[in-house]
């Protein structure tokens, strides 16, 4: 038998030995790891688990408040938190690192994950699932470093995304099949992240609003995305597109967006395998501000959006018009902000570092 025969055993006793006991917790019984957790809590204590899952949650209505304590993933864990078949489940104040799946939300709607701090996770951050997973609220979290995906939804809809910092990772936000439907996107500051900022795929009647997206490899993806309203978002320095629609995307409103020094700064498919078209990117009188106005084929009156769709800005902006409730021109460093420049008023950050 060779060493890797024995490290095999090794990670199989871990595994039973971190489970056989596994009970129930909650109020002051204390959650051990693969307990189950069936009234709330307030966490007095770190949880550091090689277990498959740490701690499931199968009760409606419980709140586990992690008061900045840890639940730390150690190989070969794979969820930190399980929450499955329970409606309004909340999740807040919790340090989640080292899993492949930081908190896992099935079939379960209604979800609150609030104010905590996702690091260092391999797989997905935040990954909901199923269509009966409706109503997520992720908000006021912190991403740092997790490799692959910070917030997964897939299916569901009715989700609300709101005021969240995620950086260093991945791919940030993904809405995938109707995931993205009749939901918000808002406040989060997006940035440095290695594949796209924000994507959705068969989302409708969606609003996407006052996000700043910036340095990652796309910023903005819509596939078979219809009637929804994007506006007051801040799109920098992307090295691939700012903005690109593809298969199926009509419908949408885009204004009083900042689009500035993004390799190309929107491109819009058409054609038989992609048929965007009829999007609408002015809202009256009110378009977006594009950095390289000057040098599009609709300099001065227009702004001709790249690519064989038939999209037109007939209101290139100046300035933007920005409101004290929009994260726009947030020092991630922290606290107050200076005023945007190309926004007429000073606001203020409503996601933090």
């Amino acid at each position: 038998m060779d060493v890797k025969y024995f490290a095999i055993l090794g990670i199989i006793f871990a595994f039973f030995l971190n489970t056989a006991d596994a009970a129930v917790c909650g109020g002051p019984v204390q959650c051990n790891c693969g307990d189950t957790l069936v009234a709330s809590q307030s966490m007095w204590y770190d949880l550091s688990c090689p277990t498959n899952v740490a701690l499931f949650i199968n009760t409606s209505n419980v709140t586990l408040d992690c008061n900045g304590h840890g639940i730390i993933g150690i190989p070969p864990a794979t969820s930190g938190i399980g929450i499955d078949g329970s409606s309004g489940v909340t999740i807040t104040e919790c340090n989640i690192r080292g899993f492949y799946e930081g908190v896992k939300v099935t079939s379960s709607p209604n979800s609150r994950i609030i104010g905590n701090q996702f690091q260092n996770n391999y797989g997905k951050a935040i990954y909901v699932l199923y269509g009966a997973s409706k109503g997520s609220e992720i908000r006021g979290n912190k991403f740092v470093g997790n490799r692959n995906y910070a917030i997964l939804l897939v299916h569901g809809g009715f989700h609300k995304v709101t005021g969240n910092l995620i950086r260093d990772g991945g791919y940030a936000i993904y809405l995938d099949s109707s995931g993205g439907s009749n939901g918000e996107i808002s406040g989060n500051i997006i940035e440095n992240n290695t594949g796209f900022g924000i994507a959705v795929v068969g989302g409708r009647n969606g609003v996407y609003a006052n996000n700043i997206i910036k340095k990652s490899r796309l910023g903005f993806y819509g596939g078979a995305f219809q009637r929804n309203r994007i506006y007051g978002n801040a799109i920098d320095g992307n090295s691939y597109y700012g903005m690109l629609f593809e298969n199926s995307v009509d419908g949408n409103v885009i204004w009083n967006n900042k689009f500035t020094s993004n390799a190309i700064s929107a491109h819009e498919m058409f054609g038989a395998d992609y048929g965007t078209y009829n999007n609408s990117w002015n809202l009256s009188t009110t378009g977006n501000l594009w950095s390289d106005f000057a040098s599009n084929p609709g300099y001065p009156s227009t702004y001709i959006i790249g690519g064989p769709g038939d999209g037109i800005d007939y209101h290139p902006l100046k300035k933007r018009i920005c409101k004290p409730s929009s994260p726009l021109a947030l020092s991630v460093k922290g606290g107050l902000i200076d005023a945007d420049p190309d926004c007429e008023v000073a606001i203020r950050a409503e996601a933090k570092a």
